[in-house]
């Protein structure tokens, strides 16, 4: 029997190198400046599995939350503090709760209260560690919530504003060389709009291109040095200009069909004395897994990246000078097909109302081999709850949105083995999404900031205990703290001399109980409060 936690992954130690085993320092600095940033940074990730997609007011948001850390997503053996927080549209936070990891996975629920109004509003869920990383890194979901049964509308406007967006494949348009060019259309409301449309040059048509219902494509040009592109949308209502040309520069291209064992990446550049010698660095959350010398003498260079070995997810392809700093950049996704399958098989085909369902639930690995792992099930009716196949789930989270900025729409749709144009629409998504990772220039340079949040496995309680009598401080007073859930625990502090007191790594959480008392040095319980404020700012008193 195998054991998987999460998603199962595989893991690269080496570094493959082609073209040369000539490994100079630049590249050298690359290399060491990322395995630093996976060892002493280790990336922390949460997602938050809902039992619903959306709400009413005066139900309960029920969920279960997944900890992981590191490059193949293991069990985080960092922190076991997560905390959940309900902001609505004002940005103001409306629930918070504090869970307790337990093997990495937690169980919580948000009551939502009679007087909250509709709208939409933002699950945001973290740790203390990834605060390290911004708020960016955080796990953040729309929920929708309404009152009094009224769903908030939505209409969109056919004669909206549109926002389109055009990237060449490598970040530039080079005099002469063929190019990818990917776009994308959105609407207002931030989601994507199908477009067809032109490219011109002045009177002439270059070529044409039209999106999918996600408002990605691409299109291809053989951009010439003075031209000036535009790309007119529709019937002629929205002209768009392309990038200018650059007349000599570094153009990256990549192939990465679903069928072939590796990927294939070409590099051009223009007669530039710059560009003759260079390094092509691949890296999957911060793992350099492929590395090589790129020599372009001939201005024409052809690397194969065997996909075997690669870890899933969002591979990093940059080529650099031959001092290290990049000079195209180029995503691309891993799909190493290692998907777990899981089938529910219920005891019986008919039921009666309020009876008792019992589930056989069976989750093998893609050979048919059992798998033992932590798992969520959520179940609603059909007929009231509806749901889309193309949301967000564990696998799309971890291994995409994660990873990149800004919002993407219907993630599922990527992972969706129904959805045939999927890995087509997939690599549109990556040439237009932005990328937030640690950089190669902060590899270059060593950059690695001393981590100003720490690990936590519990709650930081601080204090202040004063006298019954006086209400002065009682110094060297003891302060005792108990708690029988989520585990039993007994702490104790002695305070200082204005009265404070500090407790770290305690595991109460908001969804417990527990008991904090104070005495005087000498014994006494003539203690007027005990008065403590933990990591969330909550504060409290007991008598």
């Amino acid at each position: 029997m195998k054991k998987i936690s999460f998603l199962i992954l595989i893991s690269i130690t080496t570094c493959l190198v082609a073209f040369s085993q000539y490994s100079p320092d630049p590249l050298l600095k690359i290399i060491d400046g990322f395995e630093s940033y996976v060892e002493k940074m280790p990336q922390e990730k949460v997602y938050i599995h809902f039992d619903k997609p959306y709400y009413t007011t005066g139900e309960t948001i029920w969920f279960k939350a997944y900890l992981t850390a590191g490059v193949n997503h293991e069990p985080s053996p960092l922190s076991r503090t997560i905390y959940v927080e309900l902001i609505n549209e004002q940005r103001q936070l409306v629930e918070n709760v504090a869970l307790y990891s337990i093997n990495s996975t937690a169980a919580g629920h948000i009551l939502l209260t009679d007087s909250l109004a509709s709208g939409n509003y933002l699950v945001r869920a973290y740790t203390n560690w990834m605060k390290n990383s911004g708020e960016a890194y955080f796990f953040h979901r729309s929920v929708k919530i309404w009152n009094n049964e009224v769903m908030p509308g939505s209409n969109v406007d056919s004669q909206e504003a549109l926002d389109v967006q055009f990237f060449p494949e490598s970040g530039d348009l080079i005099n002469g060389i063929i190019s990818k060019v990917a776009f994308k259309a959105i609407g207002t409301d931030g989601l994507g709009r199908r477009i067809k449309g032109k490219v011109l040059d002045g009177s002439e048509i270059v070529t044409e291109f039209e999106s999918n219902d996600l408002g990605l494509g691409v299109f291809y040009i053989s951009p010439q040095l003075g031209s000036l592109y535009t790309a007119v949308i529709g019937n002629d209502e929205m002209e768009v200009p392309l990038p200018p040309v650059k007349e000599a520069g570094l153009a990256l291209s990549v192939n990465n069909a679903s069928d072939a064992s590796d990927i294939i990446v070409k590099i051009q550049s223009t007669n530039d004395d710059e560009l003759k010698n260079g390094y092509i660095v691949a890296q999957t959350r911060g793992l350099v897994c492929y590395s090589a010398r790129v020599d372009l003498s001939t201005n024409s260079a052809i690397a194969k990246i065997p996909k075997a070995e690669l870890p899933a997810g969002i591979l990093q392809i940059t080529v650099t000078d031959h001092n290290g700093m990049p000079l195209a950049e180029r995503l691309t996704f891993i799909d190493q097909k290692e998907e777990i399958k899981i089938i529910v098989t219920p005891n019986k085909t008919v039921y009666k109302p309020r009876e008792l369902v019992e589930l056989r639930i069976q989750a093998t690995d893609t050979n048919g081999l059992p798998l033992v792992g932590d798992f969520s099930l959520s179940v609603s009716d059909n007929q009231q709850v509806l749901v889309d196949e193309n949301r967000e789930n564990i696998n799309s989270y971890l291994l995409l949105s994660s990873e990149l900025t800004g919002h993407i729409e219907s993630p599922g749709y990527y992972f969706n083995s129904s959805n045939e144009d999927r890995q087509e629409a997939l690599d549109y998504l990556l040439l237009t999404q932005g990328w937030r990772k640690f950089t190669f220039k902060d590899a270059l340079e060593q950059k690695l900031e001393t981590p100003m949040h720490s690990i936590e496995q519990g709650l930081t309680i601080k204090g202040k205990m004063l006298n019954v009598h006086n209400d002065k401080p009682a110094i060297e007073g003891k302060v005792q703290y108990m708690s029988v859930h989520p585990i039993q625990e007994t702490r104790s502090a002695i305070t200082n001399a204005k009265g404070e007191f500090e407790m770290n790594n305690v595991t109460y959480f908001d969804q417990g109980y527990a008991m904090i008392k104070g005495e005087t040095k000498k014994g006494r319980k003539s203690i007027n409060r005990v008065t403590y404020l933990n990591r969330r700012n909550i504060q409290r008193s007991f008598c």
